[in-house]
C-alpha cells in the first residue's frame, strides 16, 4: 500500500487552473487536478498511483493502482458543469456517451437510473473565490472542492452566502474491505447546474459489487446504508461553539446486507459532526472562517498528520475530515 499523502491548492508546484466562468473551463480544472494528484504528481510529492485508461474531451477513465477497478467520470453534454459517475470492472472503451465493459454501474438503482452524478459548478469560477484539496493513495482518492458563483470567497456555513454554489466532496476507490465505491452528492436524472444537492452519503453512492457475495452489481439494484452520515431536516448550530481540546477521532462507514467497511481516509469527532463547516474548522483550532477560497489549510491536531474539513453546502452532510494519518487508511482486504 502506498503512502497516503495530501495535495491542495497552495502547495509549490500545484496545478494552475485558467479561471473562467463556464463549463470548458469547470471541466479542464477538474480533470487537470486528477490527473496531478493521481497520476503525474507535482514539485516532489509524488502522485498517488493510479493509472489513467482514456480521456477525452468529455470523459475521463482512472484505474487505481491497486487494479479493483475503474472509474470514469463523463461530462454532461449541456451547459452544466456536471458529471456522471461511473464504477467498472473491466474497460474496453467508449460508445454513446457510456464507458464500456464488465461490471458498468452508476448509482444503486437497476438499470442505473437515477445515475450517480457530481456537480463542479463554478469551480473555475474565480482565483480568489475557489479552492481544492485531495487526499490520496494507490487505492482510494477523496476529492474536496469549494466554488461559489461569484468572484469573493463565502464562508462555509448554513447557505455558503444564499450564493450558487458547488461545494462538495467526491470518495472513489477501496474501503477498509477491499470493495470499491464510490460516494459524493447525488442521484439525480437533472442535468443543469443545480442538478442534485452536495451530499456525502447514500444519496449519491456507487458500489461495483455487493460486499457481501463479492458479485457485480452491474444492472441490479442495491441497498446501501450509511450509518450516520444522512442528514435529514437538520439545521447546524452555528452558536456557543468552544474550541476542543482534544479530538476524539472515528471512522464513518457504509453497508450493505449485513457488511460494513469504513471509508478510508475520512474521519471526524461527533461533537463537531453536525456543525456548519466553518464552525467545526474553529473548534478544531482553525483561527478563522473557513470559506471557499481557505478551506483547503491542513488544520493540526498535534500530531504529525495533516487534516482538512471537508467542503459541503449548506446541512446537506456531516462535517468531517480529509486526513493522512494512517489510521484511517488501513486496508483489511
Amino acid at each position: 500500500m502506498s503512502t497516503p499523502r495530501l495535495y491542495h491548492r497552495d502547495q509549490a508546484g500545484a496545478p494552475s487552473i485558467s479561471y473562467a466562468n463556464n463549463r470548458v473551463a469547470d471541466w479542464a480544472a477538474l480533470t487537470l487536478i486528477l490527473k496531478a494528484c493521481l497520476i503525474d504528481g507535482y514539485s516532489g510529492r509524488p502522485a498517488a498511483g493510479w493509472t489513467l485508461e482514456d480521456e477525452g474531451s468529455d470523459f475521463v477513465v482512472f484505474r487505481n493502482g491497486s487494479q479493483s477497478g475503474y472509474f470514469a467520470l463523463v461530462q454532461e453534454a449541456t451547459q452544466a458543469s456536471l458529471a456522471t459517475v461511473y464504477l467498472l470492472y473491466s474497460y474496453s472503451g467508449m460508445s454513446g456517451g457510456v464507458p464500456q465493459g464488465s461490471g458498468v454501474k452508476s448509482g444503486t438503482a437497476a438499470g442505473n437510473s437515477p445515475p450517480h452524478k457530481f456537480n463542479f459548478a463554478y469551480f473555475a469560477r474565480a482565483a480568489e473565490a475557489c479552492s481544492w484539496a485531495l487526499v490520496a493513495d494507490s487505492r482510494t482518492f477523496i476529492i474536496s472542492i469549494a466554488s461559489i458563483s461569484i468572484t469573493s470567497p463565502a464562508e462555509l456555513g448554513l447557505a455558503t452566502g444564499g450564493y450558487s454554489a458547488s461545494c462538495s466532496t467526491l470518495y472513489v476507490g477501496e474501503d477498509s474491505l477491499g470493495q470499491f465505491i464510490a460516494c459524493g452528492h447525488d442521484m439525480t436524472t437533472g442535468t443543469g447546474t443545480s442538478a442534485g444537492a452536495a451530499k456525502f452519503d447514500f444519496s449519491g453512492f456507487t458500489a461495483l459489487r455487493y460486499p457481501d457475495t463479492g458479485l457485480l452489481v452491474d444492472s441490479a439494484s442495491i441497498s446501501v446504508r450509511t450509518p450516520g452520515l444522512a442528514v435529514v431536516s437538520v439545521t447546524n448550530p452555528v452558536e456557543g461553539f468552544f474550541v476542543l481540546e482534544n479530538c476524539h477521532l472515528q471512522p464513518l462507514s457504509w453497508g450493505c446486507n449485513g457488511v460494513y467497511g469504513d471509508f478510508r481516509g475520512v474521519c471526524t469527532d461527533f461533537r463537531i459532526a453536525l456543525m456548519s463547516k466553518s464552525v467545526a474548522a474553529q473548534m478544531l483550532g482553525f483561527g478563522e472562517p473557513l470559506t471557499t477560497r481557505n478551506f483547503n489549510t491542513p488544520i493540526s491536531l498535534g500530531d504529525e498528520y495533516e487534516y482538512v474539513v471537508a467542503s459541503g453546502s449548506g446541512n446537506n452532510s456531516r462535517a468531517m475530515l480529509l486526513t493522512t494519518n494512517p489510521a484511517f487508511w488501513e486496508s483489511l482486504g
